[in-house]
């Protein structure tokens, strides 16, 4: 029941661990060295993994949850495979390609990353959902949604990736062009038809078979030929770099697949029956959304220095959304139960792996080219999407979620205070800084980071959550709300931002302009209204109706002003691209997004009641949020350099938004129960999508520029939605800050980030998680999904990360490529849909399906989409490769892994059904991940150049985190029942946020100063704060909540202490080093890493973990562990790492050596995830408990000592 373990060569190479039973297999990731995420166990979480030269920041996880992070330093990540009921290993391939691994009956394929290449996309099955592409230096394009998963996202770094074919059940991976765009396919009945995207060749979609997808595939700088599809698959979109792109035709029940021309443009597919019409990007011009279908939404589409085309979708599906960085991104189409995987091309291309009928296909990403995220299923989430060079936005947490956490790249982060219930997200500002948005009483608001500027998250409202926008240069002017509708959040990026203020229920949007601006989508009655941004000139916040909140404002290189924040909800926090990373907010029941920005900022989306809206991010731009349908989200779009128009939403649905990269986008319209993808525009801003009366908001992110989310439904969750008791991801930004996953129920996301290398993302639990992807200068390949877990998220390296959605019971990865890019994997029946970025150009989010979200669409140099969420599941967030790392939401018993690449790639695991896949990366050197246990997950490694410290897992979870780039990584901790999403800065670092027992609280990191640790409420979590120079100061955790951990760069970390039912935050910094959480009995605890300085581990509580800590060039001890807990691992850069001990039930050790080594702590009787990082030095693994077993190796090039103990 396990997964295959995929393989990443960076300039190295990374051995994948076998997995267990039950169990996720290890990823890997190799910076100049790489991580190593660790599996996870039966009802663990994936483990997170961050690689800069900063640092990610990983989030908490709740009791039964975990949402990773991922952070690309340079380099890159690996995402773990899954098991049998896993998901598949994905591949990522540095400066060459990755090979993905053949998936078993039940699980996933692995993804595949291609660093200068291109990206193939899997084909998809009946059931399943097509994968998304991504461009790496443009965009990223989430992918739609399945029946009931997500597909995985795609990521090109600065060729394109190439998508590995599904199973029988499994989604089709999506194409990415890197330096063009994508186009996303339009949807079938059931299924979703692939994008494809040409970076400045093109991308082939693979053909699909009876019940699953075909592969897409991806030319480098050449051209495409899409795939025939099967009966009930979907058929491959195509794009073309220069030139065109040709659709494949469609099958009875598919969709027929779009085509993107980079400087051209892109021609939509037809559609089916019951397909959606795919969407056409024209990359100077402007962007036409498709039609949509019954009961579904539209595609999204982004242009990024021209815009992208969103993917139509189909009666019960999403299309997925496609990208062009300088190229395009082409999304996945998704089964009806699996997701389709994406790939991602290096340096050169990759090769997918097949899939088994069961499982999922991986995803790809391309480094300097772009990711293409995969669409969704029915009930699934779309992920959302990053900009590379820009920020990363986390995604919310459902009504026991964590808010998200902020970390400022060369200045600091404030962390908000927190409400009684509630945690305040934190917000950083790159230049400058920071101020998080109060929270309203049942909701969290959003935070705002600006990347030169800040982004602004939007706020949640009870039932839904309004976009939230940034202004890059400039600001936003946010739309009104509706009555249940909360106003988007803008922020002004070398200007301010102006936060509004809150309603009882709701929170508003926030809205970034990165140098233009966005305008939101109007909402429905039970909708959210999209935010707007302005790039280069200010924003004005919406007002919000009686049950709403206002959106939040943050200005770059000025200062931010957060939200309100409500009772019992938490407010996001921000992060600016240069700077920090913002988080998400999360509601009683909900979690609203974040954003990054990378050299600007990310605005996070606000969370549903029981969903999570997307986040989007735009790089140089901003994106412009869809409006909802009734009973779904629109896609957001985002335009590069200009700005995007959200369109209005139904009734309960929720209308794509289109970006157009240097013009503008038009967002298509929504179905009945469908929502649509958003869209985000690389160098510009992301719009994340509203949310629905039980979704949650997505985050914005915009790199340049802002990002627009898109409004949700009211069942729903625009992309990036959380379910009932899950989290929306959050979204790291790549020079900056990591996104953080929100968490499900009873499932985590790894994090994962990428320093100057790569990051490992961790194995996902037993029925879920889903693997993020990061490409460090690359692509990072997400891994595929299983039928219970989540979509993958992608993002791009040097521009954005795209976190996944999450399902009812699943979370969806994270996805962040440092200058490369990231690649989610794909999702089973019931997961959630990857997330795809583009680096420089964008990416194009993919449709969903009739429960799920539609996918966002991110643009390299424009920004990021985020992907619309299921009515019970998470959309993911994206990261910004240069910038940060985005985790993905986590499902209600899943959590999907985040990845980062930091100048590579990384690779992400496809899930299993009960299992998660490893995944594996080399970036110079390898990584070889540790095996599993029967019921644990896979250990995480990292080398960056030094090492990456894996968090340990809790009984029933796992948040293993990884950190490698020349900085480290943070993991962040799990909560009870909630995760906390975590985030890294590149250059600086990334602070986790804490988890509470009902909250999270956002963290915070500054880059070249330091980051002051929120305080804990009873029911909260502190976010941790991160110096990427300087040094961060953990906050202490209180009785049900969880302390975040932080992380310095050239200094060191202090973690946190945990709380007893809470998992601390971890935070990692770049040039210094990522500490890994560990995870509890019912939580994990953070991890904290030292990249050339040291760290200090928190002590923990009871049943809390202590995060670990890394020291790059100095050292990590590592924090004991309690009877119920793990201890966290340490990584030293270039000295060593003491692994914490672990407790009895758990086992989540993580080392990780940059240029010396590591020693994983040891693990609990029932748990065992050990990590594995090898710099050029060597690790040592921890010792595992009596019923688990995944040991984790490092390879250093010295030597490798094991410790049970902390040193």
């Amino acid at each position: 029941m396990e997964q295959s373990p995929q393989k990443a060569v960076k300039e190295v190479g990374v051995t994948p661990p076998s997995e267990g039973t039950l169990e996720q297999s290890p990823v890997k990731a190799a910076k100049e060295l790489d991580v190593t995420p660790p599996s996870e166990g039966a009802l663990e979480q994936s483990p997170v993994k961050a690689v800069k030269e900063l640092d990610v920041t990983p989030p908490t996880e709740e009791t039964l949850e975990l949402s990773p992070l991922k952070a690309v330093k340079e380099l890159d990540v690996t995402p773990p495979s899954e098991g049998a009921l896993e998901q598949s290993p994905v591949k990522a391939v540095k400066e060459h390609d990755v090979t993905p691994p053949s998936e078993g009956a039940l699980e996933q394929s692995p993804l595949k990353a291609v660093k200068e290449p291109d990206v193939t996309p899997p084909s998809e099955g009946a059931l399943e959902q097509s994968p998304v592409k991504a461009v790496k230096e443009h965009d990223v394009t989430p992918p739609s949604e399945g029946t009931l998963e997500q597909s995985p996202l795609k990521t090109v770094k600065e060729p394109d990736v190439t998508p590995p074919s599904e199973g029988t059940l499994e989604q089709s991976p999506l194409k990415a062009v890197k330096e063009h765009d994508v186009t996303p396919p339009s949807e079938g009945a059931l299924e979703q038809s692939p994008l494809k995207a040409v970076k400045e060749p093109d991308v082939a979609p693979p053909s699909e078979g009876t019940l699953e997808q075909s592969p897409l595939k991806a030319v480098k700088e050449h051209d495409v030929t899409p795939p025939s599809e099967g009966t009930l698959e979907r058929n491959p979109v195509k794009a073309v770099k220069e030139p065109d792109v040709t659709p494949p035709s469609e099958g009875t029940l598919e969709w027929s697949p779009v085509k993107a021309v980079k400087e051209l443009d892109v021609t939509p597919p037809s559609e089916g029956a019951l397909e959606r019409s795919p969407v056409k990007a024209v990359k100077d011009p402007d962007v036409t959304p498709p039609s949509e279908g019954t009961l579904e939404r539209s595609p999204v589409k982004a242009v990024k220095e021209l815009d992208v085309t969103p993917p139509s979708e189909g009666a019960i599906e999403r299309s997925p959304v496609k990208a062009v960085k300088k190229l395009d991104v082409t999304p996945p189409s998704e089964g009806a139960l699996e997701q389709s995987p994406v790939k991602a091309v290096k340096e050169h291309d990759v090769t997918p792996p097949s899939e088994g009928a069961l499982e999922q296909s991986p995803l790809k990403a391309m480094k300097e080219l772009d990711v293409a995220p995969p669409s969704e299923g029915t009930l699934e989430q779309s992920p959302l999407k990053a900009v590379k060079e820009h920020d990363v936005t986390p995604p919310s947490e459902g009504a026991v979620e964590q808010s998200p956490l902020k970390a400022v790249k060369e200045l600091d982060v404030t962390p908000p205070s927190e409400g009684t219930l509630e945690q305040s997200p934190l917000k950083a500002v790159k230049e400058h800084d920071v101020t998080p948005p109060s929270e309203g009483a049942l909701e969290q608001s959003p935070l705002k980071a600006v990347k030169e500027l800040d982004v602004a998250p939007p706020s949640e409202g009870t039932l839904e959550q309004s976009p939230v926008k940034a202004v890059k240069e400039h600001d936003a002017t946010p739309p009104s709300e509706e009555a249940l509708v909360r106003s988007p959040l803008k922020a002004v990026k070398e200007l301010d931002v102006t936060p509004p203020s809150e309603g009882a229920l709701e929170q508003s949007p926030l809205k970034a302009v990165k140098e233009l601006d966005v305008a939101p989508p109007s909402e429905g009655t039970l909708e959210q209204s999209p935010v707007k941004a302005v790039k280069e000139h200010d924003a004005t916040p919406p007002s919000e109706g009686a049950l709403e909140q206002s959106p939040v404002k943050a200005v770059k290189k000025h200062d931010t002003t957060p939200p309100y924040e409500g009772t019992l909800e938490q407010s996001p926090v921000k992060a600016v691209k240069e700077l920090d990373v913002t988080p998400p907010s999360e509601g009683a029941q909900e979690q609203s997004p974040v954003k990054a920005v990378k050299e600007h900022d990310a605005t996070p989306p606000s969370e549903g009641t029981l969903e999570q809206s997307p986040v989007k991010a735009v790089k140089k731009h901003d994106a412009t949020p869809p409006s909802e349908g009734a009973l779904e989200q629109s896609p957001l779009k985002a335009v590069k350099e200009h700005d995007v128009t959200p369109p209005t939403e139904g009734t309960l649905e929720q209308s794509p938004v289109k970006a157009v990269k240097k013009h503008d986008a038009t967002p298509p319209s929504e179905g009945t129960l469908e929502q649509s993808p958003l869209k985000a525009v690389k160098e510009h801003d992301v719009t994340p999508p509203s949310e629905g009366a039980l979704v949650r908001s997505p985050l914005k992110a915009v790199k340049e520029l802002d990002v627009t989310q898109p409004s949700e439904g009211t069942l729903e969750q625009s992309p990036v939605k959380a379910g009932t008791l899950e989290r929306s991801p959050l979204k790291p930004v790549k020079e900056h800050d990591v996104t953080q996953p929100s968490e499900g129920t009873l499932e985590r996301c790894p994090l994962k980030a990428v320093k100057d290398f790569d990051v490992t993302p961790p194995s996902e639990e037993t029925l879920e998680q889903s693997p993020v992807k990061v490409v460090k200068e690359h692509d990072v390949t997400p891994p595929s999904e299983g039928t219970l877990e989540q979509s993958p998220v992608k993002a791009v390296k040097e521009h954005d990360v795209t976190p996944p959605s999450e399902g009812a019971l699943e979370q969806s990865p994270v996805k962040a490529v440092k200058e490369l890019d990231v690649t989610p994997p794909s999702e089973g029946a019931l997961e959630q849909s990857p997330v795809k970025a583009v680096k420089e150009p964008d990416v194009t989010p993919p449709s969903e399906g009739t429960l799920e979200r539609s996918p966002l669409k991110a643009v390299k140099e424009p920004d990021v989409a985020p992907p619309s969420e299921g009515t019970l599941e998470q959309s993911p967030l994206k990261a910004v490769k240069e910038l940060d790392v985005t985790p993905p939401s986590e499902g209600t018993l899943e959590r999907s892994p985040v990845k980062a690449v930091k100048e590579l790639d990384v690779t992400p695991p496809s899930e299993g059904a009960l299992e998660r896949s490893p995944v594996k990366s080399v970036k110079e050197p390898d990584v070889t991940p540790p095996s599993e246990g029967t019921l644990e997950r896979s250990p995480v490694k990292a080398v960056k150049e030094l090492d990456v410290t894996p968090p340990s897992e809790g009984a029933l979870e796992r948040s293993p985190v990884k950190a490698v780039k020349e900085l480290d990584v943070t993991p962040p901790s799990e909560g009870a029942l909630e995760q906390s999403p975590l985030k890294a800065v590149k250059e600086l670092d990334v602070a986790p946020p804490s988890e509470g027992t009902l909250e999270q609280s956002p963290l915070k990191a500054v880059k070249e100063h330091d980051v002051t640790p929120p305080s804990e409420g009873a029911l909260e979590q502190s976010p941790l704060k991160a110096v990427k120079e300087l040094d961060v100061t953990p906050p202490s955790e209180g009785t049900l909540e969880q302390s975040p951990l932080k992380a310095v760069k050239e200094h060191d970390v202090t973690p946190p202490s945990e709380g007893a039912l809470e998992q601390s935050p971890l935070k990692a910094v770049k040039e210094l080093d990522v500490a890994p959480p560990s995870e509890g009995t019912l939580e994990q605890s953070p991890v904290k890493a030292v990249k050339e300085h040291d760290a200090t581990p928190p002590s923990e509580e009871a049943l809390v973990r202590s995060p670990l800590k890394a020291v790059k060039e100095l050292d990590v001890t590592p924090p004991s562990e309690g009877a119920l807990e793990q201890s966290q691992v340490k990584a030293v850069k270039k000295h060593d790492a003491t692994p914490p001990s672990e407790g009895t039930l758990e086992q989540s050790p993580v080392k990780a050596v940059k240029k010396h080594d590591a020693t994983p702590p040891s693990e609990g009787t029932l748990e065992q995830s050990p990590l594995k990082a090898v710099k050029k030095m060597d690790a040592t693994p921890p010792s595992e408990g009596t019923l688990e077993q995944s040991p984790v190796k490092a390879v250093n090039q010295k030597n490798m000592t094991s410790h049970h103990l902390l040193r």
